[in-house]
Order: C-alpha cells, then structure tokens, then sequence
C-alpha cells in the first residue's frame, strides 16, 4: 500500500506540473509575442520601386536577368530578402547608414519570381510592420510567357493515325481542335459523345466540317476511320464571348460563352445544336427542311456550367 500512494503522489506532482506548465506557457506566449511587436514597431523599412494595389512592389529586371531591391531602413541594420515562387534563396543584406542594396538574378527557366523582404531581426516573426512583398519580372515577360505556353500546346498537341485510341494513354486529356490530316471519314467517341464526319473538304449537303473542337477525358476511346487520320490541336484559354460565330465543337458556358439569352441561327451547313443537359436540342440549318425537323435558328438560355455543342460548320450566337 506504501509503494502505491508513493506512485500517487508522483503522479499527482507530475499532473501539477504540467499544469502550471500549460498554464505559464499560455500565460507569457502573448506577452512576448506584444513585446516582439512592440519592438518591431519601432522598425522602418521602406522600398524603393512602384506598388501595386495590394502594396507589391514591383520590379523590372534587365537584359541579362538581374534586378536591384534597394530601400532604406531605421531601428535594424539588417534586411532578409526570401524568395517565396520561383526559387528557395535567402540574402541578408547589411544596411549603409540605413540604405541597402541587393542585386537578385531572375533564376533560369523563371521569368517572375516573388520575394519577401523583412528586417532580419525579426525574420520569420509575426510582425507585419516590417514586411515587404516584391515582383520581380524578367525584362521580356510577355513574350517569354507566350512563348512558353506555345510551346507547351505544341508538346501536347499530336495527330493520330486511322483506329482507336485511348485518351490518357495515347493522347493527353484536353481541349483540342480536331482536323483531318487527309480524306474524310467518320471521327467518334466510344461513348458517343463525338460523332461527326471530319474532312480536309466542306461538304454542307453530306454535313462535312473541316475542324472540330472537343474535350476528350481519360478513359475516353477515340475512333477514327475513312480518313487517314486527325491532328489534335491543343487550345489555350480565351476570352469570354457574348457573341459572333463559332465553329463546329464543344463550348463551356462560363468560361468560352458568356451565360445568358442567346439567338443562335445556321450560318453554314446543317447539323445538331444542343448542350449537356438536353436543355438545348434542336437541328439548325441554313436551308431548313421542316419535314426533316430543321430550323434556321433558336433562342435559348444558356447558363453557367452547361456545355453547347454544335455539329454545324458555323453558329451566329446573337444576344438577346
């Protein structure tokens, strides 16, 4: 019984402990987090260079890639400068009679990177008195991001011969536009969901298109027969319209289309115009037959999400 209430005891003093332990912890942790605050306060950094809206201070580099982060600072004499997107470095920069400098080169393969700038002292704190955010651009940004993405489409965009094949594992997932690369013949999807004759050749009267747009996912086959094959043209993203014509294909809505009130009307050739969730249906043609269930044109709601596909070569979408 001794041996037990010795244990008790020990485990009763422990229990004590920990309990003034939480207990200080909680205690002192936001006093010393209001006295690193309190001496942050008294810290001031300031950039040179342009802000944007949200106080980014923006920064162009030159020719061969380098730019300089400069500013002045009182109450520290060191500044940390951490790139946070476009690489992992870390300077710490000493101040001049309260003035620094650092060139920073743009890493290769990056043409942006974004930097944090912060009175060493205080690095990684919680004091946001001393903290910058820079942009740093590379002195061809434009062409180098648009160079770039061309040539990330033209690494995914491929052509595939007559016979079916899987997407996934024979074509990457995407959106493409869909042409022949010689005759004309049947271009379909297992499912169904394609199914329209592809030709190097318009023919409205035997609903020949010479271009498609689509969406193919994993998992999807693709089946290509009569013609000797497709090239998929991987597409980027656009601009929302609201009108204007359109060629035969898939178009999200909210993102490729504008949601609202729409006339859509033939222009050239005959086909199915309907979206994904049978809201829209109906068989458009510039020259309609009514026996056949033709018409030239629909007005229809057309709402965020839905996906219109058309079989026509040409759509005018009018907003109404």
């Amino acid at each position: 019984m001794k041996n037990i209430g010795k244990i008790s005891t020990c485990r009763a003093t422990i229990v004590l402990i920990t309990a003034l332990a939480f207990f200080f912890t909680f205690l002192f942790v936001p006093l010393n987090q209001n006295a690193v605050l309190a001496k942050s306060s008294k810290i001031h950094l300031k950039l040179d260079g342009k802000k944007n809206i949200i106080g980014t201070v923006l920064l162009n580099a030159n020719n061969d890639r380098k730019a300089t982060i400069s500013g002045k600072i009182s109450g520290a004499s060191k500044v940390t400068i951490a790139q946070v997107t476009g690489g992992d470095s870390v300077f710490h920069v000493k101040a001049t009679d309260g003035k620094f400098a650092e060139e920073i080169t743009l890493p290769q393969g990056q043409n942006k990177v974004m930097l944090l700038v912060q009175a060493s002292k205080y690095y990684k704190s919680h004091s946001l008195k001393t903290i910058h955010n820079v942009q740093i651009k590379s002195a061809n940004y434009d062409a180098e991001t648009a160079a770039a993405a061309s040539s990330k489409l033209a690494a995914k965009s491929k052509s595939l011969a007559t016979g079916n094949w899987t997407v996934g594992k024979d074509i990457q997932p995407g959106w493409y536009t869909a042409t022949s690369t010689g005759g004309s013949g049947n271009f379909q999807t297992e499912d169904g969901e394609i199914n329209v004759i592809l030709s190097t050749q318009v023919d409205n009267d035997m609903g020949q298109i010479d271009s498609y747009r689509i969406h193919i996912k994993t998992g999807q086959t693709v089946q290509i027969s009569g013609l000797q094959g497709v090239h998929f043209q991987a597409i980027s993203k656009h601009p929302k319209i609201s009108g204007g014509t359109i060629s035969a294909g898939f178009y999200r809505i909210g993102k490729d289309i504008k949601p609202g009130r729409y006339k859509i009307s033939a222009v050239q050739g005959s086909g199915n115009v309907q979206t994904n969730d049978g809201e829209v249906n109906e068989i458009l043609a510039t020259n309609p037959d009514s026996s056949m269930g033709q018409v030239g044109n629909t007005t229809v709601d057309l709402s965020k999400g839905e996906i219109l596909m058309t079989d026509l070569e040409q759509v005018s979408l009018t907003q109404q």
